[in-house]
């Protein structure tokens, strides 16, 4: 069972130039991965209160 989207998320991919190389390379590599299956989070740009939700979420809720 494989993923439909493999969402990209991170200051990486804020250049398009990046995320259409990756693309092609992830193509190259294995037949199944198309250039529509990467595809750039559209919360990309709130990455500040997302990294730092988080951090929150994870030590208040998945650490022990």
């Amino acid at each position: 069972l494989g993923a439909n989207k493999v969402v990209l998320f991170g200051a990486r991919f804020v250049n398009q130039n990046t995320v259409d190389s990756l693309k092609e390379k992830c193509a190259r590599f294995s037949n199944n991965v198309s250039v529509q299956t990467l595809q750039v989070s559209s919360l990309n740009d709130r990455r500040a209160y997302i990294g730092a939700t988080a951090i929150c979420a994870k030590n208040l809720f998945f650490e022990k």
